[in-house]
């Protein structure tokens, strides 16, 4: 179970105003790791607060080769702690939900992720299919 400090830490991070901060220029496209996929990937370091920690990103990954629209924007806390998914049509498992939750086992479409700690990493599950709750 993740400790409540670090949930406290989570919640408040995602509680608070953030600002993408430092960028001048048009930032680089890189390649990204999506097996299978022609993905891309740019990174934007994030003001919480009026503070800037080297853990706190804002990730952007594009799918150009894609049939439809396909993109997902991943909030970074030390770990991903959110990430939105846009695509359509796409079926996909919900193995890392909470056993007793009212969370669907499969979802379609557009949905988002939120973490939750366990040990020393961030298991995602799918939260909700559609944009409206925790993540901002």
């Amino acid at each position: 179970m993740p400790t409540v400090d670090f949930v406290a830490a989570v919640d408040a991070y995602i509680a608070a105003r953030k600002q993408i901060v430092g960028v001048t220029t048009p930032q680089m496209w890189r390649e990204g790791r999506a097996i299978g996929e022609d993905e891309l990937v740019v990174k934007f370091p994030i003001e919480v607060n009026g503070e800037q920690h080297p853990s706190h990103t804002l990730i952007i990954s594009a799918f150009p080769d894609a049939d439809e629209l396909k993109f997902s924007i991943t909030l970074v806390y030390q770990w991903a702690v959110c990430r939105l998914d846009y695509e359509i049509g796409r079926r996909h498992s919900n193995v890392n939900k909470p056993i007793d939750s009212n969370i669907p086992d499969f979802i379609i479409g557009p949905h988002y992720h939120f973490g939750k700690k366990i040990g020393q990493r961030l298991v995602t599950y799918i939260r909700h299919s559609n944009f409206h709750g925790q993540c901002r």
